[in-house]
């Protein structure tokens, strides 16, 4: 539940979430004293707008403002040098000499052909 949360809140825009609750929560308070029909109509005509409405346009008013910065490239991040000796190393195998040519238990020689046949 907490992960789908966060995914949401991650790909959605935030206003637009604020603004969803907004309008959720008008429509409940203005439902008290009208017709449900009525509630509706009151919350989204724009003519009856909440403090939280007041408070998201400003905060999308202050965005528009802001320049927008462009992120680095992925070639301008350096974080770390490359490698300039890189192997795969096996790890240790105990009672195994590194110099050993196969694995214990590896079998060396080709199956017989033709397929021996049972009796």
């Amino acid at each position: 539940m907490v992960l789908a949360l966060a995914l949401v809140l991650s790909l959605v825009n935030p206003w637009a979430l604020l603004q969803s609750g907004a309008w959720v929560s008008m429509a409940i308070e203005f439902s008290r004293h009208n017709s449900l029909t009525r509630a509706l109509v009151m919350t989204f005509d724009g003519q009856h707008p909440c403090k939280l409405c007041h408070a998201i346009d400003a905060g999308k008013a202050q965005d528009r403002q802001k320049p927008k910065q462009t992120a680095p490239a992925a070639a301008d991040l350096k974080l770390f040098p490359p490698p300039t000796d890189f192997r795969l190393v096996h790890p240790p195998m105990p009672g195994v000499s590194p110099d050993a040519p196969f694995l214990p238990g590896a079998r060396n020689e080709a199956p017989p052909i033709p397929p021996p046949r049972f009796a």
